[in-house]
């Protein structure tokens, strides 16, 4: 596993980014334990807004819909800096959302489309944008279609062969975030 680093703000809230399957639910609820910080799923919290989950709510009222909300929960917890927050994959795409935090620290959790489709495994129902049979080439869609933004993340580490906990200290270490296990 290798971090990089672009110079970023010192404060503000741990923004999770990257690919479905990354692991920015388990490695966000780690680093935020082991930091003594708050953890939020950002999908959960739309899904308690939406009374229904991310699935239902893209099969019901669209995209579109689910970006809505997703805008309002991040202007909701925009003015947090003691939050870890893992969001969607498609979440740095949505300007509106990004620019409600201004002092994100932003990691971006790489995984190839191929280790993200193996995450996956059997349970491609859970993520809405999988309709298609052939995840690999959903996710390499995904992906190419995100790195633009993805590339502006202002950390980057490679979750491929690491385990949930390895990664969090990983970030940890980049941010300067005492981390204990």
């Amino acid at each position: 596993m290798t971090g990089e680093s672009r110079s970023g703000p010192a404060r503000g809230p741990v923004v999770l980014v990257g690919l479905m399957a990354a692991g920015k639910t388990t490695v966000g609820r780690i680093l935020a334990t082991g930091c003594g910080l708050s953890f939020v799923d950002l999908d959960h919290e739309i899904e308690r807004r939406a009374g229904m989950s991310v699935t239902e709510l893209f099969a019901s009222q669209g995209e579109s819909a689910f970006r809505d909300l997703e805008t309002a929960a991040s202007l909701e917890l925009a003015p947090r800096s003691d939050v870890v927050v893992a969001v969607g994959g498609g979440w740095m795409a949505n300007s509106t959302a990004r620019k409600a935090w201004p002092d994100a620290r932003i990691v971006w959790l790489i995984v190839s489309p191929a280790a993200a489709a193996l995450r996956v495994g059997s349970n491609p129902e859970l993520r809405p944008l999988l309709e298609d049979a052939d995840m690999h080439r959903v996710l390499e869609r995904l992906l190419a279609q995100r790195l633009p933004a993805y590339a502006e993340a202002t950390y980057t580490v490679d979750t491929e062969n690491s385990g949930a906990g390895e990664v969090a200290a990983e970030i940890a270490h980049l941010l300067g975030l005492r981390f204990s296990t």
